[in-house]
């Protein structure tokens, strides 16, 4: 990718997407863990 080297590319693309999908599955993992306070719509 633009001449760079593949061990170069793979850490440049590699890190954030590893970042996103790991912040991603923490959240699904810890959407309903209890003692989480999540305001309630009650109107």
């Amino acid at each position: 990718m633009f001449g760079l080297p593949v061990s170069t590319t793979w850490l440049v693309v590699g890190a954030p997407a590893f970042w996103l999908l790991y912040t991603l599955g923490f959240l699904w993992v810890t959407r309903n863990w209890p003692g989480l306070n999540h305001p309630k719509d009650d109107a």
